[in-house]
């Protein structure tokens, strides 16, 4: 058992992205759950467009300027959360990986081996949710981590 003078660091695993529910999120996590010695790892997937597979010249150009355009948004929200943190005096790390962004962020928080998961919620009606799938479901339904979810509404 440890010893009650031994402090215990939570890994916090935040799921970003350019949303507005996203930095209420954020913003709410930082003014009513951290901690000061809180290890917050910001977590942002990038859903690459994909490209044709016969693709011709033209659509191979819009394809580039596709991706320029989502590494020039993720520049700007990387600076925004890091400038930010630095704002609230909180170390911080910012991660970015592709692929689907439910199973993505499950993957990231275990390899962090987060303690909890913080994720805002933009909350889709049930149509929008059973066509495109809901984050927030697949998260809570797929990890074991501990997760705080910051629906809309509640911000």
């Amino acid at each position: 058992m440890a010893e009650a003078s031994e402090k215990r660091t939570r890994r916090i695993a935040m799921a970003v992205d350019q949303s507005e529910w996203s930095e209420q999120a954020f913003e709410w996590f930082m003014e009513n759950i951290y901690c000061e010695g809180d290890q917050v790892i910001l977590l942002h997937v990038v859903e690459q467009p994909h490209l044709p597979f016969l693709a011709d010249a033209m659509v191979i150009e819009e394809w580039k300027h596709e991706v320029q355009k989502i590494e020039e948004k993720l520049k700007v929200l990387e600076k925004k959360y890091i400038d930010r943190c630095k704002e609230l005096k909180i170390a911080m790390r910012f991660k970015v990986e592709q692929g689907k962004p439910g199973e993505k962020i499950c993957e990231m928080a275990l390899k962090e081996k987060a303690t909890l998961i913080v994720l805002g919620s933009r909350g889709s009606g049930l149509i929008r949710r059973t066509v495109l799938g809901s984050v927030s479901n697949y998260v809570i339904h797929h990890t074991k981590i501990p997760i705080i979810l910051c629906p809309k509404d509640h911000l």
